[in-house]
């Protein structure tokens, strides 16, 4: 690493006085072109054309240094491309206690289950296909996405009746923890309303849909309502952030969550949480496998046949 650090500092003064010498090499030129460019309307005599020569010539002249300081700057890099490949081959194998079975059949499920996740129906189904991994899960799995990217496709257009139909589908599981997303859509709808200049609709629409929560949400709904006074300055009152556009990502992306838990998953694919857990493992494992032999062996033996390393998912 240190000697990384070294090149790295030398190519970044280099990177820096290249920079320096290109900009007065440039600005030369364009000065140059400049003057001549005023004397060609002025004058075009004998002696003029031959100050054109000879700077056309100190044109080129300019231009072939540059063409080498730029070159010299791009070896720079390309050796330190190398350095960077060489001192970053770092040998974990001393680190492996058990080789844990490699299943090739689970990684496929889990790949198709993220393609699917990602909403990737098509290219799940191809790999499916190749790979020959189709179970009665994956075709389960799929269907329970497909479900929930048609509704975020509503979502994105503003549509929340196939969303509420499915709150409606699992209410109990929903209130159990508190959910606040149908009250959430409510709300983004009543606000969807106002926007359109539709206000008795989105009044009456709110003694409709919002009445339920009016215990629960009595401060949100204050604030849905107050905002009717501020309709013609909405911009610069305090409730301009109830007509924030992005409301309707946030939704998108507490639908999903609630979609997900409501499955027993994680908002996360499980080849998204794998290679998450890879690379911090791998943050903290570097510095363990770049150590001398001696601290090696003693970690391993302070912690028998396993290494706690703590990794936030978030």
């Amino acid at each position: 690493m240190e000697e990384i650090q070294k090149r790295l500092d030398k190519l970044e003064k280099k990177h820096i006085s290249t920079t320096k010498q290109l900009e007065t090499k440039l600005e030369t030129i364009v000065n140059t072109l400049e003057i001549m460019s005023q004397k060609t309307e002025e004058e075009q005599n004998e002696d003029f054309f031959k100050k054109l020569e000879e700077t056309k010539n100190e044109i080129k002249k300019e231009t072939k240094q540059i063409l080498n300081t730029h070159k010299e700057y791009h070896i720079g890099l390309a050796n330190f491309s190398k350095t960077l490949d060489k001192e970053s081959k770092i040998d974990l194998e001393p680190l492996v206690v058990q080789k844990t079975p490699f299943d090739k059949k689970i990684l496929k499920q889990i790949i198709a289950e993220h393609l699917y996740r990602d909403g990737k129906f098509e290219i799940g189904d191809s790999f499916i296909k190749e790979t020959e991994t189709e179970t009665e899960i994956s075709k389960n799995f799929r269907e329970q996405f497909v479900e929930m990217f048609e509704i975020l496709s509503d979502l994105q257009q503003h549509k929340i009746d196939s969303t509420l139909n499915w709150i409606k589908k699992n209410q109990e599981k929903l209130d159990s923890k508190g959910s606040s997303l149908e009250f959430d859509l409510h709300s983004l709808y009543y606000i969807d309303l106002l926007k359109q200049k539709k206000i008795p609709e989105a009044i009456n629409y709110s003694k409709i849909k919002l009445s339920k929560f009016s215990k629960s949400k009595f401060n949100e709904i204050k604030k849905l309502f107050g905002c009717l006074v501020f309709l013609k300055n909405i911009e610069s009152s305090e409730y301009n952030y109830l007509f924030d556009e992005s409301s309707w990502d946030v939704i998108q992306h507490n639908f999903t969550k609630e979609y997900c838990e409501n499955l027993g998953l994680s908002q996360e694919s499980n080849l998204y949480l794998a290679i998450t857990a890879g690379i911090q493992t791998l943050q903290s494992l570097i510095p363990i496998a770049n150590s001398q032999n001696n601290a090696l062996n003693n970690l391993k033996a302070e912690h028998s046949n396993e290494l706690q390393i703590e990794i936030d998912f978030g």
